[in-house]
């Protein structure tokens, strides 16, 4: 791709455009430019599904309102989790200490959308929320896929204290639809796959309803929507949590080192 995009370079040095003639798109700019459409449509979600992993099911519920509200509850696990953001202030419960911890937000806007990302990463699965990609480092091919028939994959390589890391996206190409998600890290591929989805002519998009998780060729676990609402009206206190009977609310900041 490299050595393409090189190429493509010293010819357009060499070959004069016609003055004012806009650049020919890219694909990781079209397909940027869906995702961002996509997300403009799918203002917002409340989601119902059960995780299976390891003969122990999970239970979740997740609600969100653009451009970055959430509110996310699991049960099932070894103990339950409750977090939610407002748009200024991050909630989490607190069940071991009898708290709800409200954190204020003062970080760069990269940083507060990975964190974000990162707190509600078990209750949104793949194929809702748009995946986070770096404006640099990113490569783009298009392939064939039974479930597109065309579909656009997007790679992201980094490095971590492991060594290289590569995760590549599979989207329905051109409406950015969720199809698959692959990560090499040494010798180990994982991949998320998209199994069933639900389409909506209206929206002009799908989202998943199953999709199962496999490490090196086996299965970890699968998740399965059992219940969707897209684009309904969700009230600005649905993201803002209160101390239930005997918690107390604790007021933090959260800022960059």
């Amino acid at each position: 791709m490299r050595l393409l995009v090189l190429a493509l370079l010293g010819l357009a040095a060499c070959t004069k455009s016609p003055a004012g003639s806009p650049p020919p798109p890219s694909l990781l700019g079209e397909v940027k430019q869906a995702l961002a459409e996509r997300e403009r449509r799918l203002a917002s979600y409340h989601l119902v599904a059960d995780t299976t992993e390891g003969g122990r099911t999970a239970h979740h519920e997740f609600f969100f309102r653009a451009p970055n509200h959430g509110h996310g509850v699991a049960t099932g696990g070894p103990e339950s989790v409750e977090v939610a953001f407002d748009g200024t202030t991050l909630y989490r419960v607190n069940d071991a200490e009898k708290k709800v911890e409200a954190y204020a937000l003062e970080l760069p806007p990269a940083k507060a959308a990975l964190l974000l990302a990162t707190f509600f990463r078990p209750f949104a699965p793949d194929g809702f929320r748009t995946p986070l990609l770096p404006s640099k480092g990113v490569t783009a091919k298009l392939v064939s896929h039974p479930m597109g028939p065309q579909a656009a994959e997007l790679t992201v390589s980094t490095q971590d204290e492991d060594g290289p890391v590569e995760v590549t996206y599979v989207l329905r190409f051109p409406s950015g639809d969720f199809l698959g998600r692959r990560s090499r890290t040494g010798r180990h591929v994982g991949e998320v796959k998209v199994d069933t989805e639900r389409c909506e002519a209206a929206l002009k998009l799908c989202v998943p309803t199953k999709l199962t998780e496999t490490r090196d060729g086996e299965v970890l676990g699968t998740t399965t929507i059992t219940s969707l609402e897209l684009n309904p009206e969700l009230p600005a206190d649905r993201f803002r949590l209160a101390p239930p009977e005997g918690y107390t609310l604790a007021r933090k900041v959260m800022k960059e080192d």
